[in-house]
């Protein structure tokens, strides 16, 4: 009778035993289960704060500083109404200091009157695009004597054109328009596809929008008067 007793102890051990190593392998399972899907979330998280970092310091860094804004007084005929406004503008920008290169190609310029309000982007093929004259004309007297830079204002709605008028490195082409570090640019707009042109007492704002980083906002009012050919609007 003791030797059966013994036997049914030994059993009862030995199930007590497979049963503390199957809850024990359990454990390490599960232990490893949740190590694995911790590391992929630390892993993941590490990813997102990098790239959420990098995100926040280009949208910090990288933008468009407004140095000046002209415009060009003069009179056109549109649609068989003689308008004597400001006709073309020109926007004279450079990248912020620390900023990486602004694909000038995927810029936005939004403008508005108050009443009316336009997107502009470069042209979908080529942007139009001219290197500053050498004598320094930026708003020709006529089309025959710089037909280049004549070319950046006569533009459709929509669309602005560049004047690239410092750029020591070479970046901004009309197949690659980018602008870095120290280049100086101007960005034109033919206000006659846009408002009829700019009348006197007209408050004009909007801003210029890079693909990446804070955008460039400019606010002015034309003066009372047009008296003279190239006004300073800003």
């Amino acid at each position: 009778m003791k030797g059966i007793k013994d036997l049914i102890k030994q059993e009862d051990n030995a199930t007590v035993g497979i049963g503390t190593l199957i809850v024990f392998i359990a454990m390490i399972l599960v232990a490893a289960i949740a190590a694995t899907i911790l590391i992929n979330t630390s892993n993941s998280l590490q990813v997102q704060a990098q790239r959420t970092g990098s995100d926040t310091i280009g949208e910090v860094s990288v933008g468009v500083n407004i140095l000046d804004i002209c415009g060009q007084h003069t009179t056109r005929v549109i649609n068989g109404t003689s308008y004597s406004r400001i006709h073309n503008m020109t926007i004279l920008i450079t990248p912020r200091a620390g900023s990486k290169e602004i694909d000038l190609s995927e810029t936005l310029i939004i403008i508005t009157d108050g009443t009316e309000e336009y997107v502009l982007r470069t042209n979908q093929t080529l942007p139009v695009f001219a290197n500053s004259s050498d004598d320094g004309y930026v708003f020709s007297k006529t089309t025959q004597s710089h037909p280049q830079l004549s070319t950046v204002f006569d533009l459709p709605t929509g669309e602005f054109g560049i004047i690239v008028v410092k750029d020591p490195d070479n970046t901004c082409t009309e197949d690659m328009p980018g602008i870095n570090r120290g280049d100086k640019v101007m960005l034109t707009i033919n206000l006659s596809a846009h408002f009829n042109g700019i009348s006197e007492r007209t408050h004009i704002w909007g801003r210029i929008v890079p693909e990446e980083g804070a955008p460039g906002v400019f606010d002015f009012r034309t003066p009372s008067g047009l008296y003279d050919t190239i006004i300073d609007l800003m």
